[in-house]
């Protein structure tokens, strides 16, 4: 057998076969239990206010507790059995980068809320 019969002899298996596999996937029978889609319209600029306003209505302002009494009112008790609750701002860690002498970025961390200036370039944060 010469070279080129062969050569053309794979090219027409592989073209029978990518026919058949090709055939078998166009022949799927649709799911039972579908239905169609129906195409949703994208909403409308009066239908996107409407909808923030009714978000900006239902939002209620959430203040953290001031003391641990309060904190202890809100614990919650999650699906897997574990516990979460608010904690008042002092207990709170709170992280700051600031860009020390060189122009590196440094990650801080603070037991409360920083103040404005309250790290200058170059300060550890080591005690």
């Amino acid at each position: 057998m010469s070279h080129a019969f062969i050569k053309a002899a794979c090219a027409s298996a592989g073209l029978v076969l990518a026919l058949a596999a090709a055939g078998t996937a166009h022949a799927a029978k649709p799911i039972a239990n579908s239905k169609p889609q129906a195409v949703k319209k994208p909403l409308t600029i009066e239908q996107k206010i409407a909808m923030g306003d009714a978000m900006a209505r239902s939002h209620k302002p959430r203040t953290a507790p001031k003391t641990m009494a309060q904190a202890a009112k809100t614990v919650t008790v999650m699906a897997g059995g574990g516990e979460g609750a608010e904690v008042p701002d002092d207990l709170q860690n709170y992280l700051s980068v600031v860009r020390d002498a060189q122009g590196n970025l440094r990650i801080l961390e603070t037991d409360g809320a920083p103040q404005p200036g309250q790290f200058a370039a170059g300060v550890s944060n080591e005690k």
